[in-house]
């Protein structure tokens, strides 16, 4: 209930005149963004490797260095991003939200963004309750993107 009124305002913000730091402000206000940081991708390994014939695919990994304190952020993604872990800890996973800005213009960055080299800005915040209930996990949590032995904020599954 209420997840396409919060996606457009999400789009309202992205698609607005604001600065990005504005824009940054204005989704921790409004859509309760928990956390954004800004990163520099630094390896995609395994962004572009099909899984071979008759296994299951699993989430290719970005590397990528956080601006500020030099932390490293390592990004599990398929169509999308499932995963984020900094410094080796799980700081979100699906069902949350986890998505990325531009930081020039903070327009939606999408997966062809993230090249070596180039600075994202990682855009964190909570999925609607139900996706946290024992059925929404099963539909939409880490074991249906085949992130086995991952839980919720880490914890083995």
């Amino acid at each position: 209930l209420g997840s396409i009124k919060r996606l457009m305002r999400v789009g309202q913000i992205l698609d607005s005149s604001l600065e990005t730091d504005q824009k940054h402000d204005a989704l921790r206000r409004s859509v309760g963004v928990q956390q954004i940081l800004r990163a520099r991708v630094g390896d995609t390994p395994w962004l572009s490797r099909p899984a071979p014939p008759g296994e299951i695919e699993r989430p290719a990994s970005v590397v990528l260095v956080e601006e500020s304190q030099g932390r490293i952020v390592q990004l599990e993604v398929k169509s999308e991003v499932l995963m984020m872990m900094v410094d080796g800890a799980v700081r979100a996973v699906v069902p949350d939200v986890i998505t990325m800005m531009r930081p020039l213009d903070g327009g939606v960055a999408t997966i062809d963004d993230l090249w070596t080299g180039n600075l994202v800005d990682i855009v964190v915040m909570r999925a609607a309750d139900p996706w946290y209930t024992p059925e929404g996990l099963r539909l939409g949590g880490p074991t249906a993107f085949n992130l086995f032995g991952v839980g919720r904020r880490g914890r083995s599954t």
